[in-house]
């Protein structure tokens, strides 16, 4: 085995180990979307909530 065999093996090893740490990095910018989204949902839900109870009050008004 030649040095520039083995500087090839070190390059490749190298090389593996920065794709696992993008595809890592990749798989908590994916949980962190998740996250962010699920988040968005509830903050939707409860403003539609908040739409609607505020919808019950002005009818409650309206009729006295």
């Amino acid at each position: 085995m030649g040095f520039d065999a083995i500087v090839d093996t070190i390059q490749t090893l190298a090389l593996l180990g920065v794709m696992g740490v993008l595809c890592y990095l990749v798989y908590l910018l994916k949980l962190q979307l998740t996250d962010a989204v699920a988040a968005l949902h509830a903050i939707v839900k409860a403003q539609d909530a908040m739409q609607a109870r505020l919808k019950v009050l002005e009818a409650e008004r309206e009729q006295r």
